[in-house]
């Protein structure tokens, strides 16, 4: 997985899927994207099938609290076809609560080894369009190479609060 140079295309809308809850999408219009956003301890989880005989991907996106059983969820959500791609997004490794919510998706990801998982984004916000492609903050992902998994681009600190311009 790389991440693509140069913006992204321009997606005027968004549909973010808030803490504790889940949708499934069989038809992204052109133009949409779709994901799990504000996951700072919570973590997101997107799952791509494969494209159908027509091209189309069914896609889940799911933003696990802390108090969610997302192994539960998961096991719970009908079956992911064989060959599908997750992606997570999210979560603080200082947070116990946040490293158990991980652990459990980690416990359901690992009993479904016919899950690629292509990639983990610390971010608070992660997307994938139509056509299964991924974006981090409007950052486009290439999911057609998983061997080298990238970092969002750098963000440089900010100055302290009591600094004046």
């Amino acid at each position: 997985m790389t991440i693509l140079p140069g913006p992204a295309p321009a997606y005027p809308l968004t549909q973010g899927v808030s803490g504790g809850l889940g949708n499934v999408y069989t038809s992204i219009p052109p133009g949409v994207l779709v994901g799990p956003t504000g996951t700072g301890p919570c973590i997101g989880v997107i799952i791509v099938s494969p494209p159908d005989s027509n091209g189309n991907v069914t896609v889940w996106v799911y933003h696990f609290q802390a108090t969610d059983n997302p192994n539960a969820t998961l096991q719970n959500s009908g079956g992911f076809p064989p060959g599908s791609t997750v992606v997570l997004s999210g979560g603080w490794d200082t947070d116990p609560q946040s490293m158990g919510t991980l652990k459990s998706i980690n416990t359901f990801l690992n009993s479904h080894p016919g899950i690629n998982v292509a990639g983990y984004f610390n971010t608070p916000a992660l997307y994938v369009n139509a056509s299964g492609q991924f974006f981090v903050f409007q950052s486009a992902i290439d999911t057609r190479d998983d061997r080298t998994i990238a970092q969002p681009p750098h963000v440089p600190p900010l100055p302290p609060e009591d600094a004046n311009p």
